[in-house]
């Protein structure tokens, strides 16, 4: 196969004072934030070094398989979708990578300190470089991706001017992305580990209020959906639904004595399809109804 020359496409960082409307080959930013970019095309693909100052919104489409670095910045209570779907996007951001595949659509709003990363996008074309079972080489979706070997691959790819080295590194770098996909889901661990332990404690509260499904929380957390009913049992001593239901009940328990809210307010605030579904999961758990609750506590 004939290789293209290694080409630096800006030597120097580009300063955008405003990032309305930038399009870097398919990752769109669309606030008035401050940007600095510097992008390298490769033999198979491009580098984009970024950094972000100012809360701001983007959204990646392309056409090629993409890893992001983060190397800097804090996502204080931000939101994200791929494919209209929620991802949870909070938390230092440092040492972290995500892994969106080619025609995904990812779009997520950024809330916080100014970040600083590095966008490593690879081609179809190097994929075919994979001598055996390419067909099954599929790249799926991962956040918050913490290996360390993967992070150092990744630095040493941005760092080397050698199409050879870059070659090598790029290929060990999407080996080993779906190495860590078949193990996260095949996780033989008996419990969650913490941080996915928070992540998915930090998800059901911010959306407790809408439908949660167990398969969207197997997804986010990156595990089948047969080993993360049992991880998230061990680790929070309750089912995916015994765990929602109690977090709804409390979320409820507080409107009930410190607002004045209407109890079908507080039923679809909490994420019950209705009064009656809330007040039949109430009396069950409480031996009360929301409304005589209410009563009793506006008496002590």
């Amino acid at each position: 196969m004939k290789k293209k020359k290694l080409i630096q496409e800006s030597n120097q960082p580009i300063h955008h004072p405003s990032a309305r409307s930038l399009d870097l080959a398919g990752i769109v930013y669309d606030s008035d934030c401050k940007l600095i970019t510097r992008t390298t095309q490769w033999s198979f693909g491009r580098t984009d070094q970024i950094v972000v100052e100012g809360d701001h919104d983007v959204k990646v489409t392309r056409n090629n398989h993409t890893i992001f670095v983060f190397e800097d910045g804090e996502n204080e209570r931000g939101r994200a979708t791929l494919d209209g779907k929620p991802v949870y996007r909070r938390g230092v951001l440092r040492g972290k990578m995500d892994l969106i595949p080619k025609d995904a659509e990812y779009i997520s709003t950024y809330i916080g300190p100014p970040i600083r990363l590095t966008a490593i996008s690879f081609s179809d074309e190097l994929i075919s470089l994979i001598p055996s079972r390419r067909d099954l080489f599929l790249i799926r979706a991962r956040f918050y991706m913490t290996d360390k070997f993967l992070l150092a691959a990744c630095g040493e790819f941005v760092k080397t001017d050698s199409a050879l080295l870059k070659e090598t590194l790029a290929l060990t770098i999407l080996s080993h992305s779906t190495q860590l996909q078949t193990e996260s889901s095949h996780s033989g661990q008996g419990v969650l580990p913490k941080h996915l332990k928070d992540m998915l404690a930090d998800y059901i509260e911010e959306y407790l209020d809408a439908e949660i499904k167990i398969a969207d929380l197997a997804e986010l957390s990156q595990i089948s959906t047969f080993h993360f009913i049992r991880l998230f049992r061990n680790s929070f001593n309750l089912t995916p639904y015994q765990y929602i239901i109690q977090r709804r009940l409390i979320r409820a328990e507080i409107l009930l004595v410190h607002t004045l809210q209407p109890i079908i307010d507080i039923a679809l605030a909490c994420g019950f399809q209705g009064a009656s579904q809330f007040s039949y999961a109430f009396k069950k758990n409480k031996g009360v109804s929301p409304i005589e609750f209410r009563r009793r506590q506006s008496l002590i």
